[in-house]
C-alpha cells in the first residue's frame, strides 16, 4: 500500500497580504491567513487532493480568490468514492472558476478577482494532475526532477509559438502576464482546464507544487537539487521556501511537498536489506 506525508509553508514575505493558498485534502488556510504551516500524511487508498492557488486582484480581492478555489476544490471533491476519474477534478476547477467569477463585485473592490491553480489528486499508485496559470508542480523521482506542467504566461505563449528564444522571453516587459486563470476573463481570452495528466508513482517519490513565488525565482537546477536532498517535507518545504525568499523573491511564497512511500518498490528494497543484513554484505553492494 502507498502512503504520503506532506508539508505546506506558506509565506507572506514582503508583502501586506498572504493571496496564496492551499488545499490538502479538505484542509486549507482561512480566507485572512498570515505565515501559514501544515502537515498530514496517510494511506492512498481513499483519493486525496493537493493544490496551490495564487490570488491576484485589488485590495484583499486576491485572498478571496485563491480562498474560494482551494474551498470549492475541497467540497467538490469530498465525496469521490473508491474510484476516482480525471473529469472529477477537472469539473471541480471549472466550478471553482464559477464561484470566483460570481464574486467580483466592483462595489466591494474585487472586481478583476482571479487565481491560479496547480492540483493534483493521488490514487494508491498513480497521480492525476493540471494546472492553470504560473503555479507549478515538479516531480523528483528516482533521483530525477522533472517539471511537469506548463506556465500561462505571456513569455511561454511567446517561445511556444516561436516568436523568442527562452533569453528574449525573460527579457521581455510583461511576459510574466498570465493568459489563463481561473476568474474573470480578459477580452479574447477563453476559459478552458488543461486535459489531466496521469502518472505512475514510486515508493521515494517526492512531488512539489508551488506559487510562482517559488518556481519564477528558483531556477530547475535548484529546485531539483532541494528535492534530491534526504529532509522530511516539512524541512524540505521551509527550505524551498527560505531559499526563494533569500534569492531576492518578494512575492507571497508558498511551498508544498508531497513524498510517497510504499508499494512494490519498498517490498523490494525490504527484501533486499534483509538479505544483506543476514550475509553481513556492506550497504554500498
Amino acid at each position: 500500500m502507498y502512503s504520503y506525508k506532506c508539508a505546506v509553508v506558506s509565506k507572506t514575505n514582503k508583502r501586506k497580504n498572504n493571496e496564496d493558498n492551499y488545499l490538502v485534502g479538505r484542509a486549507f488556510a482561512a480566507l485572512d491567513h498570515g505565515d501559514e504551516t501544515y502537515c498530514a500524511e496517510g494511506e492512498l487508498s481513499q483519493p486525496i487532493v493537493f493544490a496551490v492557488a495564487d490570488g491576484m486582484g485589488g485590495e484583499e480581492s486576491g485572498e478571496v480568490a485563491s480562498f474560494t478555489a482551494v474551498e470549492t476544490l475541497s467540497r467538490e471533491l469530498a465525496d469521490t468514492g473508491d474510484g476516482f476519474e480525471p473529469e472529477m477534478l477537472i469539473k471541480a476547477i471549472e466550478k471553482a472558476h464559477e464561484c470566483i467569477c460570481g464574486k467580483n463585485d466592483p462595489e466591494q473592490s474585487r472586481s478583476g478577482m482571479g487565481s491560479t491553480i496547480v492540483a493534483a489528486m493521488l490514487s494508491e499508485s498513480e497521480m492525476v494532475y493540471t494546472s492553470i496559470g504560473d503555479s507549478r508542480l515538479y516531480l523528483m523521482q528516482r533521483g530525477k526532477t522533472k517539471l511537469l506542467t506548463m506556465d500561462h504566461t505571456e513569455s511561454r505563449m511567446l517561445i511556444d509559438s516561436g516568436l523568442m528564444s527562452e533569453e528574449e522571453a525573460e527579457k521581455h516587459p510583461g511576459g510574466n502576464r498570465l493568459t489563463r486563470f481561473l476568474g474573470f476573463s480578459l477580452e479574447g481570452m477563453v476559459f478552458e482546464v488543461p486535459e489531466c495528466t496521469r502518472i505512475k508513482l514510486k515508493n521515494g517519490d517526492a512531488i512539489l507544487l508551488c506559487s510562482d513565488g517559488v518556481g519564477a525565482v528558483l531556477d530547475y537546477q535548484q529546485i531539483a537539487n532541494l528535492l534530491n536532498e534526504d529532509k522530511t517535507p516539512m524541512e524540505m518545504a521551509k527550505t524551498i521556501a527560505d531559499a526563494a525568499i533569500d534569492k531576492g523573491g518578494t512575492d507571497n511564497t508558498t511551498a508544498m511537498v508531497v513524498k510517497i512511500e510504499g508499494g512494490p518498490d519498498s517490498k523490494i528494497k525490504g527484501l533486499l536489506n534483509r538479505i544483506k543484513a543476514h550475509w553481513c554484505i556492506p550497504d554500498n553492494c
